[in-house]
């Protein structure tokens, strides 16, 4: 609930991705809504997402903020971790950095009746992702 609420404050759009879908699929919605940041956690089931978020995109030369090193998705910026995980160039969540708002780095955002929020995308019996 924390993040919808400060998503809905600095205008963002939360996707949802079911912990079902398997790496391409995360990829592929990654690229089609154009994300500027995954936030993940640290297992699901048997799977460590960290090895499956390295397989999304090449983490060797990825440092925190910077673009990551993919053409396909040039938007991606932020990776965290809310495990407890060390992982290349992925923040861990308890290191976020906390926001502190004087002065305000965030612009105003006018919100209107039609701004989505959260776009859910569930994962089928084979691990893709649809929306």
């Amino acid at each position: 609930l924390c993040a919808v609420l400060a998503a809905s404050r600095i205008g963002c759009t939360i996707v949802s991705i079911d912990p079902h879908a398997n790496a391409d699929a995360v990829r592929d919605v990654l690229k089609a809504e154009g994300c500027r940041g995954l936030m993940f956690g640290q297992r699901f089931k048997s799977e460590h997402r960290g090895k499956a978020v390295q397989s999304i995109t090449d983490l060797s030369t990825y440092h925190w903020g910077d673009m990551v090193n993919d053409k396909s998705m040039r938007k991606l910026r932020h990776l965290i971790n809310t495990g407890h995980e060390d992982i290349r160039g992925v923040i861990q969540y308890k290191h976020f950095p906390v926001y502190n708002p004087s002065p305000n780095p965030l612009p105003s955002i006018k919100l209107s009746k039609d701004d989505v929020l959260i776009v859910p995308y569930t994962a089928s019996a084979d691990g893709a992702a649809s929306r």
